[in-house]
């Protein structure tokens, strides 16, 4: 790409800032000793900036700086210092000029912000860039706006951080290939719902704490900077109505909190895969399902569906390995592998339970119930074919039994066929006393169930269930919706 002349001159500014080659109407100095407006003549190095300026704010200077000038229009903006708090009246960043209107935070340079508006005045076509280097953030809470149809890019492997409402910004938002961080913590952070912002490899968009529902619909590719997520849900409860295309194998991640994608997922070319991380709760929650076409690893976390039509994980396979969980009412069409250290978590029997694909479980897979006080509030799983023994190991189910009573039957999983005998499986209960046998519906010789044959007596079973329960209480809750492979 050819770089303007202007945003070249200023790159060598903050490249050389302090020697002849600067430009001393655009560098910051705060040192009037009177105020830290920009209208101050003696708070730069040679004049308060006009049209058309470049300004350099480096790094020995006074971080704090308020824009009073009136319907500024600024080329670039280059932060060589950190900790600038940047406020005031709003201004105009860029010309119809092709490469003018960027901002550029050099390499180390941290913790610098900007509260005042920011339109974009660049031409449709044409792309401004917003570089956040190494080791170096930029946090944006005014507004940024631009209906011009002009790109925004953001470059640089360290982190931009997006807090103010930006549906005023029309044109297209890209996070190029390894271009570090963009964080979000508005709803409207990338721009009007009907924008799709990219996500290239080795880039990461982050959630925090975003109220009410991301509209944007979103290109993913890879797997993120740490191999934790191109998206990741990085604190609170947070929600992407917006449509996902897996533009490339891809990786969702939550630190922590829950991440609903309520949005349908599709894929690109021959389709692609999705992999699932981290320690917090993920959300397939379109009700008819997707239709990406590769395999979804379940690797960390717990990946939760909701859909009531079609399949939650699309037409390919679902692997879970250790420290990953598939859990809710929803429904998958592709086979299931439940791998050592993975969990499987179906729903309630009320919101038809879960229902798969031919299902292998590999020794040292666990399946957690809900034994309720009736079948509705219980646990089922169905699988639309065969659920067979995988590799050695144990076949547990946790059951957490707080509703059973002695003599109680449970349906625990319906398959077509399977070669597992009744005697492989076992279980630990948030009741420790919980007594019980395995065996399979002599009138339905695939359906597995479970007989409560004694539980401990209320005085006893009281404390001892106050003691285990905390081990279960952490099981999240479920949807109740129906769930059919249609």
């Amino acid at each position: 790409m050819i770089i303007g002349f202007r945003r070249l001159a200023a790159v060598v500014v903050a490249m050389v800032l302090g020697s002849s080659m600067a430009s001393a109407s655009d560098i910051w100095t705060g040192s009037s000793g009177i105020d830290d407006n920009w209208n101050t003549p003696t708070n730069w190095s040679g004049g308060v900036p006009g049209a058309n300026a470049d300004l350099v704010l480096p790094a020995t200077s006074e971080t704090s700086s308020n824009n009073n000038i009136s319907s500024l229009q600024l080329d670039s903006m280059i932060f060589s210092g950190s900790n600038y708090a940047l406020a005031g009246n709003a201004l105009t960043l860029g010309t119809s000029t092709s490469g003018s209107g960027f901002i550029t935070v050099n390499a180390g340079a941290a913790n610098n912000s900007a509260a005042f508006n920011i339109a974009l005045g660049g031409a449709a076509g044409n792309q401004q860039f917003f570089t956040v280097n190494n080791a170096a953030t930029l946090t944006l809470s005014g507004q940024l706006s631009g209906t011009t149809g002009v790109g925004l890019t953001k470059q640089g492997v360290g982190k931009l951080i997006l807090t103010g409402n930006n549906s005023g910004f029309t044109g297209p938002f890209s996070l190029p290939d390894s271009s570090g961080i963009v964080q979000i913590q508005n709803a409207s952070a990338l721009g009007a719902s009907t924008l799709a912002a990219t996500v290239g490899t080795n880039s990461q968009l982050q959630l925090n704490n975003v109220a009410g529902a991301i509209g944007n619909g979103l290109l993913l590719n890879g797997s993120g900077i740490s191999n934790d997520g191109a998206l990741l849900n990085l604190a609170g409860t947070n929600t992407l109505s917006g449509g996902i295309t897996l533009d490339s194998d891809t990786t969702i991640g939550a630190t922590a909190g829950t991440m609903t994608l309520n949005g349908p997922i599709s894929d690109t070319a021959a389709g692609h895969n999705l992999t699932i991380t981290g320690n917090g709760v993920i959300t397939l929650g379109d009700a008819t399902g997707n239709t990406y076409r590769g395999t979804t690893t379940i690797n960390g976390g717990i990946l939760a569906i909701a859909n009531t039509s079609g399949s939650a994980t699309g037409t390919g396979n679902v692997v879970i390995n250790s420290g990953g969980t598939l859990s809710g009412n929803g429904a998958i069409s592709g086979q299931l592998a439940l791998n050592s250290g993975g969990s499987l978590d179906p729903g309630l029997q009320s919101g038809g339970g879960m229902v798969t694909g031919a299902m292998t479980w590999n020794g040292g897979g666990a399946m957690a119930m809900q034994l309720g006080a009736d079948a509705p509030d219980s646990d089922q799983l169905d699988v639309i074919g065969s659920l067979l023994q995988g590799t050695a190991g144990s076949f547990q189910f946790n059951f957490d039994a707080a509703g059973a009573a002695t003599g109680d039957v449970y349906d625990l999983i319906q398959c077509v066929k399977t070669n597992i005998a009744p005697s492989d499986f076992s279980f630990v209960s948030s009741n420790p006393l919980l007594a019980g046998n395995f065996s399979f519906n002599s009138a339905k010789s695939t359906e597995l169930q479970f007989t409560v044959t004694a539980v401990p007596e209320p005085a006893t079973g009281a404390v001892v269930m106050a003691i285990a329960f905390v081990s279960f209480s952490r099981r999240p809750k479920r949807s109740c919706r129906n769930s059919s492979i249609q």
